[in-house]
């Protein structure tokens, strides 16, 4: 697992909503902690999150699906513990949604999660 720690106090999450797009992969991690300055995204195509919270980003980039999957639950598994994890939305893409069923995170999905 590789991982990049930026400081980006300019940005707010609406950059990463516009620029993150659900056609290159990108779904959205939603949680009840979401607001201006704080967002999670995943992308189970190239095997890669970001996570900014109030000008801190993450970029991790998973080496293998079975990495990937490890640590999407990992992400999870923290915020339904927090009372907090809503779903994984796919942004309108099959393709995002076939992918994290494959992977075993149909159950995450937006319309089916139930916390």
């Amino acid at each position: 697992m590789q991982k990049q720690e930026l400081f980006q106090p300019e940005l707010d999450r609406y950059y990463f909503d516009w620029t993150l797009k659900g056609s290159a992969g990108w779904c959205q991690l939603d949680t009840a902690q979401d607001f201006s300055h704080c967002g999670h995204w995943v992308n189970p195509i190239i095997l890669k999150f970001y996570t900014f919270v109030e000008g801190d980003l993450i970029i991790t980039q998973a080496e293998s699906e079975e990495e990937f999957k490890q640590e999407l639950k990992r992400i999870i598994d923290f915020f339904i513990r927090m009372d907090s994890f809503k779903c994984i939305d796919p942004m309108a893409n099959d393709k995002n949604e076939e992918a994290l069923e494959r992977l075993g995170f149909g159950y995450a999905l937006a319309g089916v999660f139930a916390s």
